[in-house]
């Protein structure tokens, strides 16, 4: 048997050999993704809060991070530049619409607001 058969002949087995370690990278990876998706998630969700200035019903964890949720008004004046009328101390119903887009509802006025590259680091929690 010359080599070009052997390469042919075991070309099946190789490539049945790199699909299934590709296979079980991939299984192995997934289960980190999701710790890192929910850390992200939370960490977005609370730049936001503190953001636009509001105080959420909710206690905000990696673990705990609803996709709605409403919040207090504790500084009118950013949600006002967005064009929501509110007041201090309204209540305000925050919902996850895409990723970096937030719905921001009072009543039947609602604004969608597009964070993407707009919230200040300062905003983002602290990890220590």
């Amino acid at each position: 048997m010359n080599t070009s058969t052997f390469e042919v002949a075991m070309f099946p087995k190789r490539s049945l050999f790199l699909v299934l370690a590709g296979l079980a990278l991939l299984s192995a990876g997934a289960a980190p993704a999701s710790a890192e998706d929910k850390l992200m998630i939370y960490t977005e969700t609370a730049a936001f809060v503190d953001w636009i200035n509001v105080v959420p019903d909710v206690e905000l964890t990696p673990e705990n991070t609803p996709e709605t949720f409403t919040a207090v008004v504790r500084k009118p004046g950013k949600l006002m530049g967005f064009g929501l009328p509110v007041h201090l101390a309204d209540t305000v119903t925050i919902t996850l619409v895409a990723p970096y887009t937030w719905r921001v509802q009072k009543g039947e006025d609602s604004v969608d607001i597009d964070t993407k590259n707009k919230i200040h680091f300062s905003h983002y929690p602290k990890f220590q």
